[in-house]
């Protein structure tokens, strides 16, 4: 079944400010409708527009091959509320770049070069994936948000930043956190993604499971001295923690005229076959939920 994605919930507060609000959830949604890959890169989700910066424009889900049986994206139910639908990312087989990664993501591209850029978005980790604390090794590339200034398929100066949930160290059960990374692409590097512009990982905010927490992020366009890039989770007794709080790079550094960001992608399901497949060879799947996703300066 398609989905047009006009029927979510969308929900414009102008706040006399110098940034709108737009809320995005799933109550309007038809129960256990399915993304389709073809339908979803072509549907539009226009936000009415009253200002010039209230408007995220068109929204759609990509995946780059695979079918709804290798991974999908789905309306269902709230895990700990029957009465609230959520968006859930399921991934069960990799099903990109020549079948070595799995990803499922949700595009946001036509931001008009936003120099400031604030979200949040409710996310839910259900307990089988406490699995991958014990993957042998290290968990290292479990990609959830990627913001890109400029994008790598198509603009001069691509750089983007990337959130991934990683395992603290490569001991068995070694519990989940965050780490965030800056990486750029050079021509006479053979336009492949250049080590890291900057690099952060917090050993102290672990990832929770079976309970939803909301995920705070906000970018400002700017040098090693003006750019800012933050994340805040808030648990689920509501107390706040700062995950990241960095002033670097948010452009290219060769970058002579940066002009805001056009393409994020605000949340993401983006791994390894080696992690899918060690889930699956234990009967679990790769899975994330999400809900409320507010963005709250564009």
């Amino acid at each position: 079944m398609k989905l047009k994605l006009v029927y979510l919930l969308f929900l414009l507060l102008v706040n006399g400010d110098v940034h709108s609000e737009v809320k995005i959830d799933f109550e309007n949604v038809p129960l256990y409708t399915y993304f389709d890959a073809e339908g979803s890169k072509q549907l539009p989700a226009y936000i009415a527009k009253e200002t010039d910066d209230s408007q995220i424009g068109e929204l759609n889900i990509q995946y780059l091959g695979g079918d709804w049986l290798k991974r999908n994206a789905k309306i269902t139910v709230d895990p700990q509320d029957p009465t609230n639908k959520v968006l859930k990312f399921t991934v069960n087989e990799a099903n990109c770049c020549n079948d070595q990664k799995g990803r499922i993501q949700l595009n946001a591209y036509d931001l008009e070069n936003s120099k400031q850029i604030e979200y949040q978005v409710d996310m839910y980790l259900p307990e089988e994936m406490r699995l991958l604390t014990e993957y042998p090794g290290e968990l290292n590339f479990f990609t959830i948000s990627e913001w890109w200034n400029n994008n790598g398929w198509s603009a001069e100066y691509p750089f983007r930043i990337s959130v991934n949930i990683v395992k603290k160290d490569s001991s068995k059960g070694s519990p989940l956190v965050f780490e965030v990374r800056s990486q750029i692409k050079r021509e006479e590097l053979d336009s492949k993604w250049q080590g890291n512009i900057w690099h952060e990982k917090n050993e102290s905010v672990q990832i929770p499971f079976g309970k939803w927490f909301t995920l705070k992020y906000a970018m400002k366009e700017g040098d090693k001295e003006t750019g800012h890039f933050s994340l805040k989770l808030v648990d689920d007794q509501k107390v706040e923690h700062t995950v990241f709080d960095v002033t670097n790079w948010t452009h290219h550094p060769d970058n002579p005229n940066p002009d805001g960001l056009s393409n994020l992608n605000p949340i993401k399901l983006y791994t390894s076959y080696r992690f899918i497949n060690y889930m699956v060879y234990r009967q679990k799947y790769i899975q994330v939920y999400w809900d409320n996703l507010i963005f709250t300066k564009i």
